[in-house]
């Protein structure tokens, strides 16, 4: 995963293309190109990163609202588009419950128990996914 370097960060959050995307979700104007900005200033130095808005050579053959990321199965493009939609795609209460108690161990650790009491606002898709290969 692509993380924050010391010589970008210029906060100390969001750290990774993730939790920017989570950032972005929870701002009431939030948008799949305010997303692909803000990931694109911070990360466009880095050499596993390229978008259609980035400065580096070979940017204007990506698609518009496209960014890529290089994995070690090689470069992966990645649409912005929906993306803010997907990420909300959050399980209810009663199903995250039910999940924590699942037999499978991986499955309780994507889906740890939660407070039922609590109005704090559920994992997103997006931090469920990274947090089962964290």
């Amino acid at each position: 995963m692509i993380k924050q370097t010391k010589q970008n960060k210029t906060k100390q959050k969001p750290n990774g293309i993730v939790a920017f995307l989570d950032e972005e979700i929870s701002l009431a104007t939030g948008t799949e190109a305010g997303f692909l900005e803000k990931i694109t200033k911070v990360f466009d130095g880095h050499a596993h990163f390229q978008s259609a808005v980035s400065g580096k050579k070979g940017a204007a053959k990506i698609p518009a609202g496209s960014f890529i990321l290089k994995h070690y199965a090689g470069e992966v493009l990645y649409s912005t588009d929906n993306l803010l939609d997907k990420n909300k795609d959050q399980l209810f209460k009663l199903h995250q419950e039910v999940m924590s108690t699942s037999k499978s161990k991986a499955v309780r650790i994507m889906f740890p128990p939660i407070d039922s009491r609590s109005t704090k606002r559920p994992p997103s898709a997006g931090t469920q996914f990274k947090v089962c290969f964290f």
